[in-house]
Formats: structure tokens, sequence, C-alpha cells
């Protein structure tokens, strides 16, 4: 496991950044494949390391 500073962005720039839609980052949220922060709506990150992670296939440990 390799370790990594967090690397918040809006689900807009995650969608981009996985060349995918804001729908499917908030439905992988929603499935647990990657974490969601902050609160309600209108206001959710993502960690671009977990969806590299997820996209690859492997573990990232994250430091806070």
């Amino acid at each position: 496991m390799s370790q990594r500073t967090r690397r918040y962005a809006t689900v807009k720039v995650a969608a981009e950044y996985a060349a995918t839609s804001t729908n499917t980052i908030r439905r992988w949220v929603q499935q647990g494949k990657v974490n969601g922060f902050g609160y309600g709506t209108r206001f959710l990150r993502v960690d671009l390391n977990e969806i590299d992670a997820m996209l690859s296939g492997h573990a990232v440990k994250v430091v806070a």
C-alpha cells in the first residue's frame, strides 16, 4: 500500500479526470466504491487517489 495525501475534487472535476459522467461519480459514491466528502448534494468532494485506486484495482492508504 502506498501513502498519499488526499486530492479532493468536485464531482465535475473527478468525472473529467476519470473520463466519465458526473452521474457515474455519484453512483460510485452511493455504491461505496469511493468515499464522498461534504454536506448535502451540492457540496460533494471525492478523493482522486481513491478513483485512481478503484480504476487500477490497488488499495491506497491516505494520510489526512
